[in-house]
């Protein structure tokens, strides 16, 4: 009769502790978390817009995190509450700070974004959750990269999770799990039995299984039902190819002008040789018009004698002075030898066609230059001789191309590019899963 009384003084005090209504936010609490979640929300509708898988993980995860704050928050009562006040403030912030990196994901690194989610992973596992039913709260990683150590572990937390008999599946396959704590469950994979594709980014769902059912002492039936929840989790495989480059070039380059000036040179003398300049006009000069040295190496000068007397001749150009600017023409001179041997003076008159060539510099498309990025190889690109300029497109596991000039960071900062007279190289910066 007393154990009875006993229990007839307890039962209504253990319902009323069951009971109990969550502790009430602060309104102010109430419209920050409100303010996130919503921002939460606006980076996945736009990421889903914009086709970019990576930001809407990332939203994802802060999504999970802003909720399961929320929750922590309100089981949190009474003096829990004063004592956990630091750790939820300390994980608003960092949520603060995600959702600021994920408003502009491309142009910040992926190092500090992965950091970032696992410190908030943590920090949520450590956010109390008094009075509260098995359940997953968040996971992570959400995005597994295809080169790494062969474990990838998912650490999904939630509260009382590790009682709560959790299984953890993929394509129908046991997965092995730690219990790490209480409120956390580890989920051991493989990546080496996961399949990457090789250039489209594509998700895998792992399953995981826990009991909900709430046992209470008092109620000897409850300990002996089950109340199995099965939650999937969604994980996103980016491809074996990290992305790939377009490298579209501009050569220097001349377009040419042709004509033909004639030019002449003779003179008299005795018994000698005379080399004459041959020169361009002043106004050609002035607009840009040079000999044309190759094809007179090619084809040699035209030229012949328009008047000699005998023993005289033209002997033509001099090789050896052949330059854009001008050469030298030579003349042979013999003699006359009158009655009574004397010598007197020869002359020769010549006439030649001299080409011309003018260049004027303009630029012109060269080749564009592709291949593929990994996520561990260098890859160095060789530039043509010529060089103007050039644009690098690159094209990442997004889907999305983007133009980079020499000041433009690679989207994510997952590539480091050096820039050289002969070469562009390519340096995968991977990140861990995230």
């Amino acid at each position: 009769m007393k154990i009875l009384a006993i229990w007839i003084l307890l039962i209504p005090s253990l319902i009323a502790i069951d009971s109990r209504p969550s502790w009430a936010l602060e309104p102010i609490t109430d419209a920050l978390l409100d303010k996130a979640d919503s921002d939460a929300k606006d980076v996945i509708a736009r990421a889903e817009a914009a086709g970019n898988a990576v930001a809407k993980a990332v939203g994802e995860q802060v999504l999970q995190a802003i909720k399961a704050l929320r929750e922590a928050v309100h089981s949190s009562i009474g003096d829990a509450k004063e004592a956990y006040l630091q750790s939820e403030r300390e994980t608003y912030d960092n949520i603060s700070k995600l959702l600021d990196q994920a408003e502009n994901i491309e142009k910040v690194s992926m190092t500090d974004v992965t950091s970032l989610l696992a410190t908030v992973s943590n920090e949520v596992g450590n956010l109390p959750f008094i009075n509260m039913p098995p359940s997953v709260m968040i996971y992570h990683p959400h995005v597994l990269v295809p080169d790494g150590a062969s474990e990838i572990p998912v650490h999904i937390i939630g509260p009382k999770l590790a009682a709560s008999d959790p299984a953890v599946t993929l394509n129908n396959a046991s997965v092995q799990i730690q219990k790490s704590k209480d409120v956390e469950v580890i989920a051991l994979l493989d990546r080496n039995t996961m399949t990457f594709s090789d250039r489209e980014p594509h998700y895998v769902t792992v399953q995981i299984k826990y009991d909900q059912t709430k046992r209470i002492w008092w109620k000897p039936w409850t300990l002996f039902t089950y109340d199995i929840i099965q939650r999937d989790m969604t994980l996103l495989l980016l491809p074996k190819i990290m992305g790939s480059y377009s490298i579209q070039t501009k050569l220097n380059s001349a377009d040419y002008k042709y004509k033909d000036i004639q030019r002449s040179a003779g003179g008299h003398g005795k018994d000698h040789v005379v080399d004459l300049g041959i020169r361009l006009d002043p106004p050609d000069v002035k607009d840009g018009w040079k000999i044309d040295v190759d094809k007179l190496v090619k084809n040699g000068l035209k030229y012949w004698a328009t008047s000699a007397d005998a023993g005289a001749s033209c002997s033509g150009l001099l090789s050896a002075t052949l330059t854009p600017d001008g050469f030298s023409f030579r003349l042979t001179h013999g003699h006359k030898t009158a009655r009574g041997g004397h010598k007197s003076d020869v002359d020769v008159q010549c006439a030649m066609t001299v080409p011309l060539v003018k260049a004027t510099p303009i630029v012109i498309d060269g080749p564009t230059l592709t291949a593929d990025i990994g996520w561990l190889k260098d890859v160095r690109q060789p530039l043509p001789a010529g060089l103007a300029s050039y644009v690098i497109a690159l094209k990442l596991f997004d889907s999305k191309e983007y133009l980079l000039d020499s000041d433009t960071k690679v989207p994510y900062g997952l590539i480091e590019i050096t820039r050289s007279k002969d070469f562009v190289q390519f340096r995968p910066k991977p990140p861990a899963d995230f």
